[in-house]
């Protein structure tokens, strides 16, 4: 019966202290993390909260003249 305690007590010193760690390096990363997004933002000359929209250019389908024949799916029915 006391080593079941014994046992109970040290797993829980145990999971604490990791979880003690754990927030720790959580916290580290973290801000890392926001310090590399702001450099981020400040190296395409935006400011904070302005919006940024990407213009995207849709490319045609490419197949190579080697391949065969190109079929698009057709459903069944």
């Amino acid at each position: 019966m006391l080593a079941l305690l014994r046992f109970i007590l040290i797993a829980f010193l145990v999971l604490t202290v990791l979880g003690w760690i754990g927030r720790l390096f959580l916290r580290i990363y973290l801000s890392r993390l926001a310090h590399r997004m702001q450099n981020n933002t400040e190296d395409k000359g935006q400011k904070v909260g302005e919006t940024y929209i990407k213009d995207t250019v849709s490319k045609e389908k490419v197949v190579d003249k080697n391949v065969g024949n190109y079929v698009d799916f057709e459903e069944v029915k």
